[in-house]
Formats: C-alpha cells, structure tokens, sequence
C-alpha cells in the first residue's frame, strides 16, 4: 500500500478516535489488516487484526467482510468475538468516493 495511502487512513483514524488514544501503525497484506494502538491508559500498545477482508457493495452500502478479528489485549479479544458474532461478521457503511481507496486494497468478495 502506497505511503500516502497509509497516511491518509492513519490521519483519519486518529481524527475520528484521538481522544482514546494514537494509531501509530498501519499494515495491508492481501485481505489481511493489522493496526496498532496507543491507547490511553494501557502501559503497552495493543494490536489489532481483520484476517479475510473482502467487500462488495449492495444497497447503497460498501459491506466489508471478515474471517476474524484479533487483539493482543483479552479484553480486546472479547469485545472482538462478541461483535463477529452479533455483525455475522460484516460491517457496512454509506457507500461513497471516500472508500474507493479502501476497495482498491481490499479484494472484492464473490
């Protein structure tokens, strides 16, 4: 993934989540994400990761489709099992321009 790519997700991350803490990494392979944060009030960073991450659109909606979703932190790891599990492992959002950026990325889901 491009460096201004990176950047502009990190930057965006932080924007929308800074008040809990720092996105300070960023890492696309294939379908897989990983981040890493800084979050206030833990000692060490804790990193998080979407395995199998694919989308398609539908209803006006870009889904994004996950395998599973890890954290380094248990506590993390629990919130994580619980939203796969109510989400059905799928999260969507308004599909807009903001996200081509994403689906060029990501694979598409077939």
């Amino acid at each position: 993934m491009s460096d201004f790519i990176n950047n502009q997700i990190l930057s965006a991350i932080n924007q929308r989540f800074g008040n809990i803490g720092t996105a300070t990494a960023l890492s696309f392979s294939g379908g897989n994400v990983s981040l890493t944060l800084e979050l206030n009030g833990e000692a060490e960073p804790i990193t998080l990761e979407v395995r199998e991450l694919a989308w398609n659109t539908s209803d006006g909606k870009m889904n994004l489709h996950f395998s599973d979703l890890l954290a380094t932190k248990p506590w993390v790891q629990e919130i994580f099992r619980l939203v796969a599990e109510k989400t059905n492992r799928v999260i969507s959002f308004p599909d807009s321009l903001k996200l081509m950026p994403l689906k060029m990325m990501l694979p598409k889901k077939r």
